[in-house]
């Protein structure tokens, strides 16, 4: 790999030339202004009106700036999209991951919780219906302290 040359200026002597490394400053200047000129295209624009994260877009672009960085008008919903499932596959994650949350999202999430909940407390419910001494169902109540009792352990 070669460096590029550039003169520097040194005072009263002539200039001199000096190895230069300020491709890489380039490149990442480029590769963000390639992004910024990106998000605000009508392409990435479209899929944030479909309540897709700017963030993963973003990073799905940086994934493609080697491939399409002198050629970012061919950049499609569909490329866009392909590297997004590339991304999902590899951070096993769910399309709604990808997503803002709405209500949608909020409701499965919500009714996932309360089901859990529902089921825990239908297991402690059955739980105080079995007798205190032998967990078998109960049939009666001790009097004295008032546990479930079946009628072996009265």
């Amino acid at each position: 790999m070669t460096s590029q040359m550039n003169l520097i200026d040194v005072g009263d002597g002539p200039p001199i030339f000096a190895a230069s490394d300020n491709n890489q400053e380039t490149n990442d200047d480029n590769m963000e202004r390639f992004i910024k000129e990106m998000m605000w295209s009508e392409t990435v624009q479209n899929m944030v009106k479909r309540r897709y994260l700017p963030k993963y877009i973003q990073e799905a672009l940086t994934r493609m700036y080697d491939v399409y960085k002198h050629r970012w008008e061919e950049i499609t919903e569909a490329l866009i999209m392909e590297e997004l499932n590339r991304l999902k596959m590899e951070k096993n994650m769910s399309d709604d991951d990808l997503k803002i949350p709405n209500a949608d999202n909020m409701r499965n999430i919500s009714a996932s919780k309360e089901l859990e909940e529902l089921q825990r407390e239908n297991a402690e419910l059955r739980n105080m219906m079995l007798c205190k001494g032998c967990r078998a169902p109960a049939t009666c109540i001790n009097k004295e302290c008032g546990h479930l009792m079946c009628i072996v352990c009265c």
